[in-house]
């Protein structure tokens, strides 16, 4: 089993096909399918249901996935600790987070970053999926997870704390005026709201809320996809919502009126790695990140 083999096979998961890996992996697709081949049969297994153009991981192909992906990354992480004796960063820094996460702090930091080490490029991957987390850096897809905490899995990850990210009530403009606050939690059961989908990490600390203030109901107007959009919605008087810190202040600074909540709602954002070696470029952003935070200082509240 040689690592060209492994990278073409993970080539052919992440792409869909033979095709689009070999495109992607630069090689010609019969070179591709002969080095599969070689490796079904130093395996003697079946790694692809063979769909057409497309392809299915068959049980064996889903077992060799996890480990095929965190030789890769190891591979990586050594070639990038030879660059840095060489004198400097490169390489690519593979980093999981949810949306919600990734518009901030995940993209404070990575300003910062870009900065600081010009000679790495990042590449950030949902982890708003089935698994979490746990199964895009346990898995090793990504080196870095950049999430919500806690977050564990199969042998658990090692999470290094950022702070806190505290959600607030967001009401339209036009809404009366609710004075300074707290606003009791409870009264997001008398608000039309905008939501996001069952599933993602929004929806989620929404329910969280919703269970603090006995609220089974909820009146939702609005459900979409798309977060960047709910300001927008609430400025133009769709209805309220439920939002983090830097979420809130654009409100504001847009007219919405924003609320503390009494009990406050907030989770602790962090950073979740498998244990062991960091990749040079790993480790020079998780101390980046620790000297950064916490992330409060965004912009008062009016």
């Amino acid at each position: 089993m040689e690592r060209r083999q492994l990278e073409y096979f993970v080539a052919v998961v992440d792409h869909g096909g033979f095709g689009r890996a070999a495109e992607a992996v630069h090689v010609t697709q019969p070179s591709l399918s002969q080095a599969i081949n070689a490796l079904e049969k130093d395996l003697n297994v079946t790694l692809f249901h063979r769909l057409g153009r497309k392809v299915k991981l068959t049980s064996a192909g889903e077992a060799l996935l996890p480990p095929a992906r965190q030789v890769l990354r190891d591979h990586a992480v050594a070639r990038a600790a030879v660059a840095k004796v060489r004198g400097g960063y490169d390489g690519t820094l593979d980093i999981a987070s949810t949306p919600t996460v990734a518009a901030h702090p995940l993209s404070v930091l990575l300003g910062a970053f870009a900065r600081t080490y010009p000679g790495v490029s990042v590449r950030i991957t949902d982890c708003d999926v089935p698994g979490g987390a746990a199964a895009v850096v346990g898995g090793g897809e990504c080196e870095l997870g950049v999430i919500r905490l806690p977050e564990a899995g199969p042998g658990g990850l090692v999470s290094t704390s950022l702070g806190q990210q505290e959600f607030y009530i967001v009401l339209p403009p036009d809404h009366p005026d609710p004075g300074k606050g707290p606003a009791e939690l409870s009264m997001l059961g008398d608000l039309p709201l905008i939501v996001t989908p069952p599933g993602t990490s929004s929806h989620k600390r929404l329910q969280d809320a919703l269970a603090i203030a006995n609220v089974t109901e909820p009146n939702i107007v609005v459900e979409t996809i798309y977060r960047a959009t709910i300001v927008n919605l609430v400025v133009a008087g769709v209805g309220a919502s439920f939002l983090p810190r830097h979420m809130a202040l654009d409100a504001a600074r847009l007219g919405a009126h924003v609320l503390e909540t009494t009990p406050k709602v907030s989770h602790e954002i962090g950073i979740v790695r498998r244990n062991g070696p960091m990749s040079p470029a790993a480790k020079a952003f998780v101390d980046l990140a620790i000297t950064m935070a916490p992330f409060g200082g965004e912009g008062e509240l009016p």
